[in-house]
């Protein structure tokens, strides 16, 4: 595994304040395992985000992918994989998607890189199993997400996977080209959040292996107000574990 690349994907907005120690944080993580890439992409931003990437490509292996205007979660994401499937030389490549905002610490990407080395073919990270954690979590908020997870659970289940709704994951890039050979640039369809969680579904439906493993959530040190519309997305989980129960409509 020593040649296999490891891409960190970081969808972002207006998230210059915490890019510019989150991004260094992941370089000095993964600066003894080489290589690496960052790519963030810059969902239509108005702050400083691309002043700070520019500062942190002196020193790590940054990349600025940009959407001139803000086109959502899902769309940051979609951009990230397709973007990152275009350039892999190595199916054995990994991929790792994780929030911009500070919440999900650069120390817990070893794990999911070892997941994936050790035959999994997506991971994501979760903190209700044993040895994960959360602080700074609203009672309500987490009450809700239980309940979303144990509802696709029932409606999509997947051996040893308690977690759906986490952005934190990892990918082999050989299993994301899979998807995209059935789906092409419908990858992710969902305009939303519930998008990230759409495309973990699509690689569990396609004879993926899966798997979890445990982290810490700190809810409290995320760099602004959270950007999640908590009816909407609410609404965009239950319409996408109707569309899974139902399978996904290949590409034509």
């Amino acid at each position: 595994m020593s040649s296999a690349k490891t891409f960190v994907l970081l969808p972002a907005l207006n998230e210059a304040k915490t890019l510019a120690t989150l991004v260094p944080h992941i370089g000095q993580t993964l600066s003894a395992t080489p290589p690496f890439e960052i790519v963030v992409v810059n969902d239509g931003s108005s702050d400083q985000t691309t002043t700070v990437l520019m500062s942190c490509a002196a020193q790590w292996p940054v990349r600025e992918l940009r959407h001139s205007v803000n086109q959502g979660y899902a769309a940051a994401l979609r951009t990230g994989y397709l973007h990152i499937l275009g350039v892999s030389e190595n199916p054995q490549d990994r991929i790792v998607a994780m929030d911009s905002d500070g919440t999900q610490g650069p120390e817990f990407i070893g794990a999911l890189v070892g997941a994936l080395d050790g035959g999994l073919d997506a991971v994501t990270a979760s903190y209700e199993m044993p040895g994960g954690g959360v602080t700074g979590v609203p009672w309500l908020r987490r009450c809700m997400s239980r309940v979303i997870n144990a509802m696709f659970q029932m409606a999509v289940p997947f051996p040893g996977i308690k977690t759906y709704t986490n952005g934190f994951r990892g990918y082999r890039v050989s299993a994301l080209r899979r998807v995209h050979d059935q789906f092409g640039r419908r990858l992710i369809e969902d305009p939303g959040f519930p998008g990230g969680t759409e495309l973990f579904l699509k690689v569990g439906q396609s004879g993926a292996r899966l798997g979890e493993v445990p982290f810490v959530l700190h809810y409290e040190r995320r760099g602004g107000d959270s950007k999640i519309r908590i009816g909407r997305t609410i609404w965009g989980y239950l319409r996408l574990i109707f569309r899974a129960k139902r399978r996904f409509r290949p590409k034509s």
